[in-house]
C-alpha cells in the first residue's frame, strides 16, 4: 500500500510541475489560494486567451476580443467561513447579433434536502416554475427561465452539455451572455473558453425560433426533446411553412414515436405513416395498435391488409394483426376472425386476441349480433361463415 501511494504521489508532483511549466509553486486548492498568488494564472490565462489585464481595486479584470466578441473576465475575492477564500469569476461575452430570441436565464437546480447538521435554508420567495427541456438529466441539474419555445430553441444537444459540465449561471439577453460561478483561479482558461464556445454555438444557430425548433427535431440526440419541439411547432407556428417541411420529414425518421406524432400532426396526410408503423414488425407492438386507433374504421381496404397478416408465419405478427383487426375491423373481418376462435383452430395467444377481437366488432356493430351470422351451405369450404339474411317487417 505504501508504494502504491508514493507512487500516486510521484505522478501527482508530476502532473503539477507540467501544469505549471515549471513546477516551481505548489498547486493550491481551491480553498488554500491566496488573492496575490492568482496574479501569475491570470497572467498565464490573459496569454493563452488573448486578453489584456485590466485590473480594479478588489476586483482582476481581462479584457478583450475573440474575433467579432468582446469577452470581459472579472474574478472577485469572496470571504468564506473559517477564514478560507474563495473565488468568484465573472464572465461576459457581447456578440454583434442576439443569440437568442429572448432572455434566458439558466442556473444550478438548488438541492430538495439540506445536508445532515446544516442550518435550514432562509426563506424565499417561490421563484417561478421551471422550463422542462424534456432532456431528464439536464432538468434534474438546472432550471430555465424563459419562454419555452425561446428555451428549447436555443438549448442544442452540445448547449445542454456545456451548461451541464460546466454548472453556474448563465445569463442571455440580447447580444449578451454573462456566466457566474465560485471558481479558483487555476479554472480561469477553460471556463472562458466554454462560454465563449457556448455563444459560438447559439451564434451559428441563430435566435430564430421557428429554425431552432425544426433543428431540434431533426437533430436533438434526446428523444423527448424532439417530440416536445414537434408540438410546439405545431401549437404556436403551425402557419409557417418550415413547420410542416419540418414534420413530412419527421415522418419518415428512425424514431417510431417522433413518426407517429408527425403523422397524428398531419391528419389524413399522415395515414400512409400510421398504416407503416401499424403494419411493422419493428415498431413496438403498443405503439402499432395506438398508431392503428387513428385509422378510420371499416375501410376495406385497411381490413384486407391487416388480414393479410392473419396468415403471416409469425404468431406475433397474427396476433397483432387480430388485435388491430379488432379496432378497425367489420364483417369481412369478423369472418376471417371466427374460424380462429376455435378451441384447436390456432395457437393459445392467437385464439385469445381473435375472441376479444370478434367481440370488439360485435360491440360495435349491432346487426351482427348472435343470430345475424349463420353457417353457410355445405357446398362452401367446412367451417365457413355467411352473412344471416336480413329479415323483413312481417319477420319472414
Amino acid at each position: 500500500m505504501h508504494a502504491w501511494w508514493a507512487t500516486v504521489r510521484a505522478l501527482w508532483r508530476g502532473f503539477v510541475a507540467f501544469w505549471q511549466e515549471g513546477g516551481d509553486l505548489k498547486l493550491p486548492s481551491r480553498r488554500s489560494w491566496a488573492w496575490e498568488d492568482s496574479d501569475y494564472l491570470l497572467d498565464q490565462a490573459a496569454e493563452r486567451l488573448g486578453l489584456d489585464r485590466a485590473d480594479a481595486e478588489e476586483v482582476k479584470i481581462l479584457r478583450g476580443y475573440r474575433g467579432d466578441l468582446e469577452v470581459a473576465v472579472q474574478v472577485r475575492r469572496i470571504p468564506w467561513k473559517n477564514q478560507e477564500t474563495r473565488f468568484e469569476q465573472l464572465v461576459t461575452v457581447r456578440a454583434p447579433t442576439p443569440l437568442a430570441a429572448a432572455s434566458v436565464r439558466i442556473q444550478p437546480r438548488p438541492p430538495r434536502r439540506p445536508k445532515p447538521g446544516s442550518a435550514p435554508p432562509e426563506r424565499r420567495p417561490t421563484p417561478p416554475p421551471s422550463v422542462r427541456t424534456r432532456d431528464r438529466t439536464f432538468d434534474e441539474a438546472m432550471t430555465v427561465s424563459g419562454s419555452e419555445e425561446v428555451s428549447l430553441a436555443l438549448l442544442s444537444t452540445k448547449l445542454r452539455a456545456i451548461v451541464l459540465g460546466h454548472g453556474g449561471q448563465w445569463t442571455l439577453e440580447e447580444g449578451r451572455l454573462e456566466w457566474k460561478a465560485l471558481r479558483a483561479p487555476n479554472f480561469l482558461t477553460p471556463s472562458t473558453e466554454k462560454v465563449i464556445e457556448f455563444v459560438e454555438e447559439a451564434l451559428e444557430r441563430g435566435p430564430d425560433v421557428v429554425d431552432g425548433l425544426a433543428h431540434r427535431v431533426r437533430h436533438d440526440q434526446n428523444s423527448s426533446v424532439r417530440r416536445r419541439a414537434l408540438a410546439l411547432l405545431w401549437e404556436r407556428h403551425e402557419a409557417d411553412p418550415r413547420t410542416r417541411k419540418t414534420t413530412v420529414a419527421a415522418t419518415q425518421d428512425w424514431l417510431p414515436l417522433l413518426r407517429l406524432d408527425a403523422a397524428l400532426a398531419l391528419g389524413a396526410e399522415g395515414h400512409p405513416t400510421l398504416v407503416e408503423l401499424a403494419e411493422s414488425p419493428t415498431t413496438p407492438r403498443g405503439l402499432r395498435r395506438t398508431a392503428a386507433s387513428h385509422l378510420p374504421p371499416a375501410d376495406a381496404d385497411l381490413e384486407s391488409r391487416f388480414c393479410l397478416l392473419l396468415e403471416d408465419e409469425d404468431v406475433t405478427q397474427q396476433v397483432v394483426a387480430a388485435e388491430i383487426l379488432g379496432q378497425l375491423g367489420g364483417p369481412h373481418s369478423l369472418r376471417r376472425l371466427e374460424p380462429l376462435t376455435g378451441r384447436f383452430a390456432a395457437p393459445a395467444p392467437l385464439r385469445q386476441a381473435a375472441r376479444e377481437a370478434v367481440s370488439r366488432i360485435t360491440a360495435r356493430h349491432a346487426h351482427l349480433d348472435a343470430g345475424h351470422l349463420s353457417f353457410a351451405e355445405p357446398t362452401d369450404p367446412a367451417g365457413a361463415l355467411s352473412p344471416a339474411v336480413e329479415e323483413g317487417p312481417d319477420g319472414g
